[in-house]
């Protein structure tokens, strides 16, 4: 009979410990998101055609220019796509701003078509109307 209490101890602090890792991770996800994000965007300044030079469509960030030729880049995760189980959104403009959300948009083609300012000063308006923050 101890020995049973022992085992079933034993499998209880491992389920226990098991589940606590699981819900930190699960916790970490859109920080962790934020800090890869920043670094595909923090390189990205300048022009539009400096920006998109040397780039595929398909590499993250997606890129857009606005009808003033400013730009802004995109990077997102979208739960739904990619099972990833979180939303979030991270937004860099060309005047540097840095704009985040945990947003759900199905992949870029529904962000691109939810979003369509006519320049950065409308796109920052856009983005904090919806609940965007700027870092």
């Amino acid at each position: 009979m101890k020995h049973l209490s022992r085992i079933l101890l034993i499998t209880l602090i491992l389920l226990g410990g098991t589940v606590c890792f699981v819900v930190y991770d699960h916790g970490q996800q859109v920080p962790r998101f934020y800090k890869n994000a920043r670094k595909l965007l923090q390189p990205l300044s300048g022009s539009y055609e400096n920006v998109k030079m040397g780039r595929s469509h398909d590499d993250p960030p997606m890129i857009i220019r606005l009808a003033s030729g400013e730009w802004y880049a995109v990077v997102l995760e979208h739960d739904c796509c990619s099972g990833a189980g979180f939303d979030a959104v991270m937004i860099k403009d060309s005047s540097g701003s840095i704009y985040t959300a945990e947003k759900n948009y199905c992949g870029y083609e529904g962000f691109h078509i939810d979003e369509s300012p006519k320049d950065v000063e409308s796109l920052r308006k856009a983005l904090e109307s919806n609940g965007y923050r700027k870092e």
